[in-house]
């Protein structure tokens, strides 16, 4: 590899940008020695950073960096009509969700890529590039930076500009996790300590064991927590020893198990259905065998 160009897809193998991942190499200009970098990894909103052109050549000649295969998004380059093959309208839209996605913000990059080379020279700041066509056309800025982050990304292609939605959920299906990826947000003790997301991540296995285990324990007179605490003994628990030799149930920690807003979650946003039943069947119960006998006065 001799040389970069712009749209370049590189990964770092040392040096302080190893732990970057794969960037793209947005904009490189040989006089002003400037380049500017962007990660491809846009699940978290990374803005695009710069670097001495001399130096980017430095690790080129150092075998510090290689370049990467591109990924391409299925879904780039495809009609209207073919997005809307794949994905249907609904009833009260005119047109594939996807396709008036791309039709909006593909406007709005078209506008704010003109000047775009005079932020990489420093001569005007990005906000003042996006804030007035975001104005303009009633756009959420922070909205605005995640698609144009996501638009160099992908190599400023217009096309290719919806979001990544492999982990979404469909309709009535809720959202389920791969090995080692956390959704939801982060606790107050992992953003103060500025940790990774320590959310347990759930398997669809797992939620149906939450599922099961609300609705054996979760009943009148028994309180969540309760019925979490048993769930916990009963699917996440190992077997340790007490001074005297007894044995005793240790929980694993939290991160290592799901928490009780996960219970609670996925455990009460069952089919409606099945808790209707379950509260008829609860009042069953108590007509029968719970209330009060009343008094025949003769």
């Amino acid at each position: 590899m001799n040389n970069i160009q712009d749209g370049d897809v590189i990964y770092f193998l040392r040096n302080h940008y190893a732990g970057s991942g794969s960037v793209r190499v947005v904009y490189t200009n040989p006089s002003c020695d400037i380049a500017v970098l962007i990660s491809v990894a846009q699940n978290i909103p990374r803005p695009p950073f710069h670097i001495n052109l001399s130096a980017l050549k430095d690790h080129v000649n150092a075998g510090a960096l290689v370049k990467c295969e591109e990924l391409v998004d299925g879904r780039s380059g495809k009609t209207d009509e073919q997005l809307a093959m794949r994905y249907p309208r609904s009833n009260f839209s005119e047109s594939s969700y996807p396709a008036q996605y791309r039709a909006i913000w593909k406007a709005r990059m078209e506008a704010v890529a003109d000047g775009l080379e005079d932020v990489w020279l420093g001569r005007k700041s990005m906000r003042s590039q996006i804030a007035p066509i975001a104005l303009e056309h009633n756009l959420s800025i922070p909205n605005f930076y995640r698609v144009l982050y996501r638009f160099l990304a992908n190599g400023s292609v217009l096309d290719d500009i919806l979001p990544a939605t492999s982990r979404c959920g469909a309709r009535g299906r809720r959202r389920t996790t791969a090995q080692g990826v956390h959704l939801g947000r982060k606790s107050l003790k992992a953003k103060v300590s500025g940790l990774t997301n320590d959310n347990f991540p759930l398997s669809e296995r797992e939620i149906e064991n939450i599922k099961l285990a609300w609705r054996r324990w979760v009943k009148r007179k028994t309180r969540v927590k309760t019925a979490f605490i048993k769930y916990l003994q009963t699917f996440h628990s190992a077997q340790g020893a007490t001074n005297d030799g007894e044995g005793t149930v240790v929980l694993k920690r939290r991160g290592e198990r799901p928490s009780l807003k996960q219970f609670f979650y996925h455990g009460a946003g069952q089919d409606p259905g099945l808790a209707a039943a379950r509260r008829q069947f609860g009042e069953r119960n108590y007509l029968l065998n719970g209330r009060p006998l009343r008094k025949i006065s003769s």
